[in-house]
């Protein structure tokens, strides 16, 4: 198993970075490692996370890092992160059905 990121949500971890940066380089880079890294664990817990309301599908799970909700679609071989949110913002992609 592996996991991947969208273009998308490559950038809004950077933007996400980028704007907390703004007033600590050092507390953004610390959000940026922590979301990283739980986004890691995913590989060993494949199924952590709950459910996106928005989506309803079992398959679509988010996991919780500080502030921001971490969205990510579940395959056989891969766990694929489709968005990096803050937890009050809701999610504006959309789910595919496979690789």
């Amino acid at each position: 198993m592996q996991v991947s990121w969208t273009d998308y949500a490559v950038s809004d971890l950077l933007a996400i970075r980028d704007y907390i940066g703004r007033d600590s380089d050092k507390f953004a880079d610390l959000i940026f490692e922590r979301i990283v890294e739980q986004t890691e664990r995913l590989l060993e817990y494949p199924d952590a996370g709950s459910i996106v309301p928005e989506f309803g599908r079992e398959d679509v799970s988010e996991i919780q890092v500080n502030s921001y909700r971490v969205v990510h679609q579940i395959f056989d071989d891969e766990v694929r992160v489709l968005t990096v949110s803050h937890a009050t913002a809701p999610s504006a992609i959309q789910v595919g059905d496979g690789p």
